[in-house]
């Protein structure tokens, strides 16, 4: 999957908000593992999925709510966004991810 940008977290926690507070954390998720899919599927045939993009998280919500995805705010917003996070932070812990920060050697910090 193409790395995770602040527009692809703004995007799928509002496209959330359309859908029953109970099923986000299988709604991300499946949205994380079908723009992993479809960034293998353009790796592979050069083109983007016809139906989940091409492999950024935003492409794969895009079209899959009809909340707008400008101007994120209020409490719904902010839990779909740190439920989205948990399930990125869940993701990465099952894949075995280490945070680049963990093997900082602190150079680039005395600067």
């Amino acid at each position: 999957m193409r790395a995770i940008g602040l527009s692809d977290l703004v995007a799928a926690a509002r496209a959330a908000e359309a859908f029953p507070k109970d099923s986000w954390p299988q709604l991300f998720e499946s949205w994380l593992d079908q723009a992993h899919a479809a960034d293998k599927y353009r790796k592979k045939f050069r083109r983007s999925h016809r139906i989940w993009g091409c492999g950024s998280l935003a492409s794969r919500v895009a079209g899959a709510s009809p909340v707008s995805l400008c101007a994120p705010q209020g409490l719904m917003f902010r839990a779909s966004l740190g439920t989205l996070l948990a399930a990125i932070a869940q993701r990465q812990e099952k894949r075995g991810v280490v945070e680049p920060s963990m093997n900082c050697d602190q150079r680039c910090h005395n600067l």
